[in-house]
Formats: structure tokens, C-alpha cells, sequence
């Protein structure tokens, strides 16, 4: 028969990165991000890209095609990407679940009718066009189907408030709904990213605190987690979560930190990322799934995937929503108009003395863009750049006060003194637990309280038995 190419051990990676160009600053460009990443396929969530910035050095990275989503309500807030080998290029991707999206091209429609991916099931009875329009608009999804799976990479939003509470419910109705229709017609799917929800005790470092804070009887009583073991059931439900899978009894392994309390130091997080997948899909192609926590540059870390033998679909036609070919588009249809405006009309006749002609020369010569094409040359600011991922700080450097620099610190108590009165700070007081300089911090919750600031133990939050942690001190400021 015909020889068919595969990739052996496929792996597949998603990762919250908090801002993507900042993060790939971190690693000098995003070439070198992804090769450390080192996968076939990289999903990335909360990338903070808005459609202006999205030029060469993001959607052309060498080895890989990108696929962005990106959100169309507010500048740099959400949006998803997803960079694939050419090995794995997809035969089609879609922007957003819903369809709302796709049925402005042409192109699109086309492709997803010939790979048998247009179906919708009931999202059109239960959810008004408005509706559906406002899933997608926030950049929270991006598809790309592939010849085994449909991969859909997503960024689940958070329930903050009583309104965002009922759009995330609808949300994970409407996403399930559309994963659903994909099942009933033949394909296995996958789901990555930041689901937002920690699912069970063993995925919290601190399950009894969230239950007092939360004013839970139980842990599982939220939405999300009723919500998510559904989508888990044995029975019922049509998905596995692949790191539990393998992993069924690890505590511990958590994917994301509150990186201003420090608490990835003492690994006081928990588990809201995930790879899930059909159940047959997962038994039959997955060789493991592990978290990668050493990996660093934002308050998230990354999962990862090993698949068995995928077919090498390299040399298929791009998909249409490929963002080199989109951003190709746009610079040719920049450069058609703007070459039409310049010759629908005479130019204008400038004067200009030769002074300041030289002048304004000089001056763009000073404004010149670094040399090279890279994410580093393009982001660089002057003296931030940032050539290795950012070590997290040790205990001893974060509890040093933000309102106490390292030069008062060097001086005499008598001199330090003085200098604080001076500039109208007092040393913060001494925490109860180990007699160490407290830390300053502001309430930024919406209530009586809002703007005041208190002062609380400057070592990173943890457990009570854990001894490097915090302990429980507490004093206002005024």
C-alpha cells in the first residue's frame, strides 16, 4: 500500500503565558520560547495581543505556523494562540467555537465542509446571534483540526462577578454543546488550556481554606466543578482529564501561583490547566501528561502531552486562517492602497529648506528599529530585556519592604532613621511570628476598606505547618 509519513511520539503543550511578548522577552526571542517549549504543537493562552501588533516576528516564527484569536472588546486583554510544526499542520482552523465568526469567509465555510467540521448542534436554538457573537469576540478560542483530533484551544473566563458568573456558565453550556456536535459527527476532540476551575481537593493546596472563604459546605459545590466532573463522569461524560489519567493519586501538582504573595516558593497553588480528551481518543494515542512547573516567566506553568504516532500532514494547503498568510494579506492590501491613494491625485508640493531637511533625517535615523526581525527587537526597552526566564526571589529578598530601598538598609540606624523621617515613612513594624520587617500592601477590593493599607508577614503565602511560609500577621497602617 501506499506509505503513509508519521510523527512519532507527538507532543503537545498549552500554556497560560500572561502576556506573550513579555514572556518571550524573557527568552530572548519567541523562536527560542518555542524551542525550548520544544513540541509540535504549542497552545497559549492570555497571549494580550491585539490585532495592530501582530506583525512578522509574532505570526512568522521559522518551523512554525501560528493561529491567533485575539479579542475584539478591549486592547491587550485575553486572546489565544497556537503555533504548530509543519509535521502537524492542520488541514483547517476556525476562530471562536460558535461559528459566528467563520461565516463572514467564504473560505473558511469551504474548508470546514470538506473536512465534515461544520457542525453546530442545537447552539443556534439556545443561544441568540448576540449571544453567540460575545463567546467569540473575547479571543477566547481558537480550533485547528487535525487529521486524527480537533484540538481546540481555550482560554475559560473567569466568574468575578454576578454578570461574568452568568457568561462563563453559558460559555461552558455553549463550548459543550459544540464539542458535542463535533463527537456525534465521527471526530475525537481535545480541549487545552486554562479551564479556570480547580476540580477536586487533591488540585488545592489549601481546600479547607477555599471552602471557608467561599462559604462552601463541600469543595465540589461551585458551578465549575459540577460542571467540569459531568464532562469527566466515567459513565456519562465524554471526556478524560489526561494528567489525572496517568497521575490518578499526585498531590501537590498544581499550574498556577499568586506571584505577589510569593507562592510559588512554597507551592501553595493549584491546578486550573488542563489537556482533556474523548475517552478513546486518550486511551488509544496518549503515552502520558505531565506538568512542568521548573518551566518560569509567568504565574502559570505549562502542561504537556506525549501522543503516540500522528500522520505527517506537512506540505497540505494552509489553512485560510493561518496568521502568516492573513498578515501577508493585510501588508499586500496596505501597500495596494496606499499606492492607489498616491496616484488617484497630484502630490502635494512641500517646501523645505535644506536645515531641516538634515535635521528631520538625523532625527529617523535616531528612531531606526533595531537590526534584526525578532519579538527581542521589536519589544526591547532599554535596560529591561531580559535574557533568561526570571528566577523567582528568595524568601529573604521579598521580604524587604517596597517603601525601604537597599540604601537605607546599608547605612546606620541613626542616618536610617533620619532618612525616613525625612521623607515621611516610618520602617514597617516587625511581623508577630518572625520578628521580621513586615510588608505593605492595599486593599484593591471593591468595599469600606478599599485604598487602605495594612501590613502582613513579607514571606511567601503557605500552609501554617509549612515553616518558610507566613505567618498570620496582620496590622492596619493608620
Amino acid at each position: 500500500g501506499e506509505h503513509v509519513t508519521v510523527v512519532t511520539n507527538m507532543k503537545l503543550v498549552t500554556w497560560n503565558v500572561n502576556g506573550l511578548r513579555s514572556v518571550a522577552l524573557q527568552y530572548k526571542s519567541l523562536a527560542t520560547l518555542l524551542e525550548k517549549l520544544d513540541a509540535d504543537i504549542v497552545c497559549f493562552q492570555e497571549v494580550k495581543i491585539s490585532p495592530d501588533q501582530l506583525d512578522s516576528s509574532v505570526v512568522s516564527v521559522p518551523g512554525y505556523e501560528a493561529f491567533f484569536s485575539t479579542c475584539q472588546t478591549r486592547k491587550s486583554y485575553s486572546g489565544v494562540a497556537t503555533y504548530c510544526r509543519a509535521a502537524v499542520t492542520p488541514i483547517a482552523a476556525e476562530e471562536g467555537f460558535t461559528g459566528m465568526l467563520s461565516h463572514s469567509s467564504a473560505a473558511v465555510i469551504s474548508e470546514l465542509r470538506t473536512h465534515n467540521l461544520d457542525h453546530y448542534g442545537d447552539l443556534y436554538d439556545l443561544f441568540s446571534r448576540d449571544e453567540l457573537l460575545a463567546f467569540d469576540h473575547e479571543g477566547r478560542c481558537i480550533i485547528t483540526y487535525h487529521e486524527n483530533f480537533v484540538l481546540l484551544n481555550v482560554y475559560f473566563p473567569l466568574g468575578a462577578s454576578d454578570e461574568r458568573d452568568l457568561f462563563r456558565r453559558q460559555f461552558c453550556k455553549a463550548i459543550q454543546r459544540r464539542c458535542d456536535a463535533l463527537i456525534a459527527a465521527g471526530h475525537h476532540v481535545v480541549i487545552v488550556g486554562d479551564i479556570n476551575i480547580c476540580h477536586r481537593e487533591i488540585d488545592h493546596c489549601d481546600p479547607e481554606k477555599s471552602c471557608r472563604d467561599n462559604m462552601l459546605q463541600c469543595f465540589g459545590q461551585t458551578f465549575g466543578r459540577q460542571w467540569l466532573s459531568a464532562l469527566l463522569d466515567s459513565e456519562t461524560g465524554q471526556f478524560v482529564d489526561s494528567f489525572r489519567h496517568f497521575h490518578p493519586n499526585e498531590a501537590g501538582r498544581f499550574t498556577c501561583w499568586n506571584t505577589l504573595t510569593g507562592a510559588r516558593q512554597t507551592n501553595y497553588g493549584t491546578r486550573i490547566d488542563y489537556i482533556l480528551a474523548t475517552r478513546a481518543f486518550c486511551s488509544e494515542n496518549f503515552l502520558d501528561c505531565v506538568i512542568q512547573p521548573e518551566v518560569e516567566g509567568s504565574d502559570h506553568c505549562p502542561v504537556r502531552a506525549s501522543l503516540r504516532e500522528q500522520p505527517d500532514t506537512s506540505g497540505r494547503p494552509l489553512p485560510t486562517l493561518c496568521a502568516r498568510l492573513k498578515f501577508l494579506s493585510g501588508v499586500r492590501q496596505s501597500t495596494l492602497l496606499s499606492f492607489l491613494r498616491s496616484t488617484s491625485s497630484n502630490p502635494p508640493i512641500v517646501q523645505f529648506d535644506e536645515s531641516s531637511l538634515k535635521a528631520q533625517v538625523n532625527m529617523s535615523n535616531k528612531k531606526k528599529r533595531p537590526a534584526g526581525d525578532t519579538l527581542l527587537a521589536y519589544f526591547q526597552r532599554p535596560k529591561q530585556a531580559k535574557l533568561d526566564p526570571v528566577p523567582v526571589p528568595s524568601p529573604a529578598i521579598q521580604s524587604l519592604p517596597p517603601d525601604v530601598s537597599s540604601h537605607s538598609r546599608s547605612i546606620g540606624p541613626l542616618q536610617s532613621s533620619w532618612a525616613n523621617l525625612l521623607s515621611g515613612s516610618l520602617p514597617p513594624p516587625p511581623c508577630k511570628g518572625h520578628n521580621e520587617p513586615s510588608v505593605a500592601r492595599v486593599v484593591l477590593k471593591d468595599g469600606p476598606n478599599k485604598g487602605r493599607r495594612f501590613f502582613v508577614c513579607a514571606r511567601p503565602a503557605g500552609l501554617r505547618t509549612n515553616k518558610l511560609a507566613r505567618c498570620d500577621y496582620f496590622k492596619w497602617a493608620d
